[in-house]
């Protein structure tokens, strides 16, 4: 109905026009700002991710390069150079089989070929010698080819080599440097501008071209540059690159060293991964845009429609109002709430209950409201109707004192609403009725029950006792002892009631101030004590309440009264206690904020630079939870995020009663790199006001916490002599592998140590726990680190090797761990150790951690029933068996 005056007003017509197009404008600029902001989070977002993909493949690459080193080592180690031909061809092509390699070629001590095993026809091509210059490199690229060599020593001498070739089409595969899919690819170059690997055939780079010679004809996106590129790499130094392609398209690109020779990962983001990080800003923007351009244009057609429509009965209205106006059973006032109160309207009936004119109001009032009020009553109604606490719409009772025309001031009761008229200003419409009579009446009626009303009202539930202001004794009325032995002190003074078992000290104290209250001549005072109740021997908090009357002759006493209020403080102290919690986890908070689920608002308080000027700027939730996700959340966290966040999840947690939430994620330092672990909290509440669904969101940093968590776990984990995993900590390990790849083949081995307790007897446990440390770093070398390794307790041990090629190999394995426990010495004395092994494999004689210790224990005491130092395979027919 405003809208409608502002509009019929030519006055301010133009300011409603005005602010129309700073609407359109503000949202024109708003959409600007976030493109540019778009663009510049997606380029940020892009680099990340192409970062993180060159990280994976450069560790990738290492990996698979020290598998083929560690299968080099093994066949090394197996190799007799002595031996006959056909048993180290067998050898070789028996390894060939097993590995990684395509060819692998045995050179004798004068680097010439003795023998040779290769994949396909295409590998079979005899080898040279090999060259001076490559004895000593153990990792090269030669022909198309991952070169990996180890020379072969015998008592410190060398007697051979063996090098292993892996093709750059198989290597390419194995390591498997196109998982990205369409999301980007990498290239293996050299800083002398040589390509070694090309692994997507869209790259701008092949097999043979020069780096250096493609990228002179490149154009680059400022900053970068050739030049730029050219010194970073020539350094050894990772960066980036943005480029576009022949064909225009953009591409983001991170280079940084492979770690061998002079080796270099090239990571290509393609135009798909770009997208794909721009894809939600985009659809964002689209979104916000469409929303905007909706809602700015149903919002003028609502406002010109209510305006037509309320026009034809803006006449009838006023009509209405001044029949309702003459009928009204009393008067009605406006006035402005300023300093004065200026009245800019007052009608017959008002001017009939003062008993004054309308000329009478103006020249002895000079049309001031507050002038017409009461000199007692005119500071609490100033109070009240002070501009700084109003707002439109309000409405509130009073009652107070008109001056009037008569020598008795006259009692209004005022029915007061707060408006804001045609031009914005706040106006005080006043209805008021002559309340003298019914006030007269009230007063009589009070004055007559005062002292009823006292003791009622405060006493009505346990009025236990009276206390007498002159000579200071206490009188309990018979039967209402609430179980608290009071009877004794009945006819005592106050004084000497004080510091007896039925109190603690405290209530000393409070006891003594209210009474004191009253000697000061208060008419109430009020307290919570602590008594010992005569039945459970146990204090209650009560409160005492002791009020001032007067009696028929006109002589002061005092009525009190105790109630138990037990319950009702230990509630109070456990909601100040979490209201204290709450308060310290906010305080700490990096960042608090209220979420309207309804409205879909979200108010920032806080955001970890200290409280904002205006903690009411509101912002789009949804909005900013797709910015949070794209430039905070950690990516592996994000589906834990939104399964507390999006509104959909709030409003489920509301309906279900779920009203205190929490949740842990990985999230992005301001302005750095990396992520640190936080805890936010959510509690949902109802508006009563309005009805919303609100959330009250804060956020604390729990990084810290989280990594002395795992550190304690580890430390719980670990053996504390040998470094190994302890009982718990291996068997937890092992039944999680088992769950989730329980149908690979793996080993479980259960050793004992021979002939320990000698050791023990012989020269000490000192000596002892020193031999299991040597054990314990004999097998940590042995084993990948994936590999769980642990001490069972005493000189027992397990050892669960994942994923294992065949049961030969688990045998072979077998018979190494005799051996290097066998070899073992210690410094210093005179002793021969050894093992006993008992092995089961999974899943073939068991799926779970018990049957396979069973099982493999089974084993064992075979093993040690055969002799020392030996293993027994678990045969579930023929335990007899051992080897």
């Amino acid at each position: 109905f405003q809208v409608v005056v502002m509009f019929k007003n030519k006055e301010v017509g133009w300011l409603l026009k005005l602010m129309f197009l700073s609407i359109l404008m503000m949202l024109v600029f708003s959409l600007v700002f976030f493109r540019l902001e778009a663009d510049s989070n997606i380029i940020e977002m892009t680099k990340i991710r192409v970062r993180e993909m060159a990280s994976k493949n450069v560790r990738i690459i290492s990996y698979h390069i020290q598998l083929c080193q560690t299968e080099l080592d093994v066949l090394a180690e197996a190799t007799e150079m002595s031996a006959k031909d056909d048993e180290l061809q067998a050898l070789l092509d028996t390894q060939l089989v097993k590995g990684h390699f395509d060819r692998i070629t045995l050179y004798d001590s004068l680097r010439r070929p003795i023998l040779s095993a290769h994949m396909e026809e295409q590998y079979a091509a005899e080898r040279s010698e090999l060259p001076s210059i490559r004895i000593g490199r153990e990792v090269f690229f030669e022909n198309n080819f991952i070169c990996v060599m180890r020379p072969i020593e015998k008592d410190g001498i060398h007697v051979g080599y063996l090098l292993g070739e892996i093709s750059e089409a198989n290597f390419t595969k194995e390591i498997n440097l196109t998982d990205h899919g369409d999301m980007g690819f990498a290239n293996l170059i050299t800083a002398d501008g040589e390509t070694l690997l090309v692994s997507n055939p869209s790259s701008i780079l092949h097999m043979g071209s020069s780096f250096w010679d493609v990228f002179r004809s490149i154009r680059f996106k400022s900053p970068y540059s050739y030049h730029l590129m050219y010194e970073q790499i020539s350094s050894r130094q990772p960066g980036y690159v943005y480029y576009y392609t022949v064909d225009g398209k953009p591409r983001m690109a991170y280079f940084e060293p492979a770690g061998y020779e002079n080796w270099y990962i090239f990571q290509v983001a393609s135009e798909n991964a770009i997208e794909a990080q721009a894809a939600p800003l985009q659809m964002i923007l689209i979104e916000v845009m469409l929303f905007m351009a909706i809602a700015y244009f149903v919002l003028i057609f609502i406002t010109f429609t209510i305006s037509k429509r309320y026009n034809r009965s803006l006449v009838e209205a006023q009509k209405q109002a001044e029949m309702l106006e003459k009928n009204i059973p009393g008067g009605v006032i406006s006035f402005i709430p300023s300093e004065n109160g200026e009245i800019d309207y007052i009608s017959e009936g008002y001017l009939k209950i003062l008993g004054m004119s309308r000329t009478a109001v103006s020249e002895r009032y000079n049309d001031s409201f507050y002038r017409m009020v009461l000199p007692e009553d005119r500071e609490k109604i100033r109070e009240l109707l002070n501009p700084s606490t109003l707002y439109s719409d309000r409405e509130f009772s009073l009652e107070y004192r008109l001056i009037g025309n008569e020598i008795e001031p006259i009692w209004v009761l005022d029915n007061m609403s707060v408006i804001r008229d045609a031009k914005g200003m706040l106006k005080i419409f006043s209805v008021i009725v002559d309340a003298s009579a019914i006030k007269e009446k009230e007063q009589e009626l009070h004055a007559r029950t005062k002292n009823l009303e006292i003791v009622s009202s405060r006493h009505m539930e346990s009025r236990v006792f009276e206390y007498d202001l002159t000579t200071q004794k206490i009188f309990f009325h018979k039967g209402l002892f609430l179980g608290y032995n009071l009877e004794m002190y009945n006819g005592l003074k106050t004084s000497e009631m004080l510091g007896k078992e039925w109190t603690d000290p405290q209530t000393a104290v409070e006891l003594t101030r209210v009474y004191d209250e009253l000697e000061k001549g208060n008419d109430f005072a009020t307290s919570i004590i602590k008594l010992c109740h005569a039945t459970t021997n146990k204090f209650h908090w009560v409160r005492v309440m002791l009020t001032r009357v007067t009696d028929e002759n006109n002589a002061a006493r005092v009525v009190g009264s105790l109630r138990d209020v037990t319950e009702e403080h230990e509630v109070q102290l456990k909601l100040s206690r979490e209201t204290e919690k709450n308060r310290m986890m906010i305080s700490n908070a990096i960042f608090t904020g209220t979420v309207n689920v309804t409205k879909n608002t979200l108010t920032i308080h806080s955001d970890g630079r200290g409280i904002r000027n205006n903690d009411r700027a509101v912002a789009n939730y949804l909005t900013r939870l797709q910015v949070t996700i794209a430039t905070r959340v950690h990516p592996e966290d994000v589906d834990v995020f939104l399964s507390e966040f999006n509104t959909e999840a709030l409003l489920r947690h509301y309906n279900t009663g779920n009203l205190n939430r929490s949740v842990e994620y990985r999230r992005r330092l301001d302005g750095k790199e990396g992520f640190f672990w936080v805890r936010s909290t959510l509690k949902l509440t109802k508006d009563a006001a309005t009805g919303d669904i609100l959330c009250f969101v804060y956020i604390n940093d729990i990084d810290r916490d989280i990594r002395i968590a795992k550190m304690l776990k580890q430390k719980a984990e670990t053996d504390f002599l040998t470094g190994l995993y302890n009982r718990e900590g291996l068997i937890t390990r092992i039944k999680d592998d088992l769950e989730e790849n329980g149908q690979r083949l793996n080993a479980f081995y259960s050793m004992d140590l021979d002939n320990f307790k000698y050791l023990n007897d012989s020269f000490g446990h000192l000596e002892g726990d020193r031999y299991l440390k040597r054990i314990g770093e004999i097998l940590i070398g042995m084993f990948r680190k994936d590999d769980l390794i642990g001490r069972m307790g005493g000189d027992e041990f397990i050892i669960y090797l994942k994923n294992c090629p065949s049961e030969e190999f688990i045998q072979r394995k077998a018979n190494e761990i005799l051996q290097r426990i066998s070899d073992a010495k210690l410094e210093g004395i005179d002793y021969q150790g050894g093992a006993s092994l008992g092995i089961a494999i999974a899943p073939i004689h068991g799926t779970t951690f018990r049957e396979l210790y069973d099982a493999s224990d089974r084993a064992l005491y075979l093993a040690k029933r055969s002799g020392k130092n030996k293993y027994a395979l678990y045969q579930a027919e023929a335990e007899g068996e051992s080897k």
